[in-house]
């Protein structure tokens, strides 16, 4: 399918609406445009629980500062596979942050994360006006939206120009928008924002996983010429993919992402799912923003309970590395050898 699309680029029955962004490029708005932004470098020949390789340019003047742990997972015997989740933290003019975690999935999964963390961002800058001193509020929904769907279209012409294989290729994204009490969640997939309090130790907001089996993500995909095809284990456990009608691909399980270009025709969108969250800082609110090596078998409420306590009583660092020992833990009960790549970010509201 990629080859198709490649030979239709070429003949001219496909075009893009902009050319790829050059490194170079993201590189200096990074450099010039914003306070301060970070993300994750793709990073040959790591081993279980190394953790990922960043860039840093300005700097992030939060107090207390996120902290992220992005550590590759082990998916088998004497495995050599990259590190398909990542990250970025962007402080801008305006005093907003906007904070990426994406979960990569099939062979270049690794290439549409890296991708994207970047050009979500970028994008916010260049299209939105998130390189001026002062944003208008009312604008943030369209704002994330547009970033979504044009990281979506970059990353499809990042994969002609360089010749990989995104028609089966993707990431889930989460990104969380802050300043002072208010957040605003964008999400395409299984990777999730839990909003909680210290005080309460509850969860007050939590974003919802676009599954396949979900009524509304459902109905989407059948409507657009797509299927979900169920399977039951002997154990009872039930699993939902997404197939293009009549054929046996791609087998997705998740009903929104980046990258896929196979199934974007079929329901599968880039478009995330916005919401605005009110917290109350006089409660110590926070949040956790974390790939599916978090989520798969920790709940939200368990997580935000678990951080509200070790926060008071380890401080913020030795919590983060608390949690992501958890979840490498659970991976160990439930699957053995094999444990997903694992990423989370903690962001203490102030």
């Amino acid at each position: 399918m990629q080859q198709h699309l490649l030979s239709r680029y070429r003949h001219g029955s496909v075009s893009l609406a902009f050319g790829v962004i050059p490194q170079d490029v993201l590189d200096e708005t990074f450099k010039t445009k914003v306070v301060g932004h970070t993300h994750g470098l793709i990073t040959e020949g790591q081993q279980h629980g190394d953790e990922r390789e960043r860039v840093m340019w300005g700097n992030i003047p939060l107090d207390p500062p996120p902290l992220i742990a992005c550590q590759k997972g082990c998916k088998g015997f004497k495995d050599t596979s990259p590190n398909q989740d990542n990250f970025s933290v962007t402080h801008f003019k305006s005093g907003y942050t906007l904070i990426c975690t994406f979960d990569g999935h099939g062979p270049f999964g690794h290439i549409v994360s890296t991708r994207t963390v970047q050009t979500v961002p970028w994008f916010m800058v260049v299209e939105s006006g998130f390189d001026k001193d002062t944003i208008d509020e009312a604008g943030i929904e369209k704002a994330l939206i547009n970033a979504f769907e044009k990281a979506q279209s970059d990353v499809v012409a990042h994969s002609l120009e360089n010749d990989w294989d995104v028609q089966a290729s993707g990431s889930t994204a989460v990104a969380a928008l802050f300043k002072g009490n208010k957040v605003w969640t964008a999400n395409a997939g299984d990777s999730r924002c839990a909003i909680g309090t210290e005080a309460d130790k509850k969860v007050v907001f939590e974003t919802e996983d676009h599954k396949p089996q979900t009524e509304k993500e459902k109905a989407r995909i059948e409507a657009s010429g797509g299927e979900v095809r169920s399977q039951t284990y002997p154990d009872g456990w039930v699993n939902h993919r997404i197939f293009i009608k009549g054929k046996d691909y791609p087998g997705l399980c998740m009903a929104r992402t980046l990258g896929d270009q196979s199934v974007k025709d079929y329901g599968v969108i880039a478009t995330p799912e916005v919401l605005l969250t009110t917290v109350d800082l006089s409660k110590k609110a926070f949040f956790i923003i974390a790939s599916d090596g978090v989520w798969e078998f920790l709940d939200s409420q368990f997580v935000v309970k678990a951080v509200a306590k070790k926060i008071q009583s380890d401080g913020p660092a030795k919590t983060l590395e608390k949690l992501q020992r958890e979840a490498k833990k659970r991976w160990k009960a439930e699957e053995g050898d094999y444990c997903d790549d694992i990423t989370s970010v903690l962001v203490q509201l102030r």
